[in-house]
């Protein structure tokens, strides 16, 4: 029990020594002669906050860190307006990172992040501030409701999916509101009564048993540009920051 007792004591004040410690400033500079390639304070080899720059001496990013080795971050455009702010779980993006333009600031996409993969919600923006697509994703899938929208905010499309395959509802609509297109995928693929609403108040009907349908050719011809139900979502790229 004694050896118990004083190994822990040992450890308390080691454990106090280490916080105790005044943070030291460190810096480096790029290769040949550069400017400052970032500067910090760091306790041991554990960094408290780091601010890199670009080579014109203009912040690139700054980020900071908490005792376990997570931060959070801001990173900069080269034009000195914030790019993207989030957070990482070691060296995984975790929970809500916001992108922004670099052309004016406003918000562009949100996502959330769950210890390096996407897991809660997906948010893109139209230049106006109107969520131009908006979903849940599941360990890396979209999961559940998928709305797209037109720029006056009127809903484009909803979207059903489970761990990332089309399953439920379908419809889509024009920018006035009206449907255009109406049916239901099981699986990934179209299954039962697809409707086509045209302008002239007919309706056009195809029937899918498990992605098939006799009349595809056609039915492919009839589909229109709102009908595009899986446009590729292209997350933002910036630079290795670790």
């Amino acid at each position: 029990m004694f050896r118990v007792k004083t190994l822990m004591f040992l450890l308390l004040v080691q454990a106090c020594a280490v916080m105790a410690q005044e943070p030291e400033y460190r810096a480096k500079n790029y290769p040949d002669g550069g400017g400052l390639m970032y500067d910090g304070y760091f306790i041991g080899d554990k960094p408290v906050s780091i601010t890199r720059y670009f080579e014109d001496g203009r912040i690139s990013s700054v980020q900071q860190f908490d005792a376990d080795g997570n931060s959070t971050i801001v990173i900069y455009t080269v034009g000195a307006t914030p790019y993207a702010e989030g957070a990482y779980k070691g060296k995984k993006r975790d929970g809500v990172w916001r992108f922004f333009s670099p052309k004016d600031g406003h918000p562009v996409i949100l996502i959330t992040y769950n210890n390096g993969v996407k897991d809660g919600q997906y948010m893109e923006y139209f230049d106006n501030g109107v969520a131009l697509d908006s979903m849940n994703y599941s360990a890396d899938k979209i999961d559940g409701e998928r709305v797209k929208c037109f720029i006056n905010g009127q809903k484009q499309a909803v979207i059903n999916y489970k761990a990332g395959v089309l399953d439920g509802a379908y419809i889509s609509f024009s920018d006035d509101g009206s449907k255009v297109v109406e049916g239901v995928f099981s699986e990934g693929v179209r299954d039962g009564v697809w409707r086509f609403y045209d302008n002239d108040g007919s309706v056009t009907e195809y029937k899918f048993k498990k992605g098939h349908c006799k009349k595809y050719e056609e039915f492919l011809k009839k589909e229109s540009a709102e009908a595009d139900i899986d446009r590729h979502i292209a997350e933002p790229s910036f630079e290795s920051i670790q």
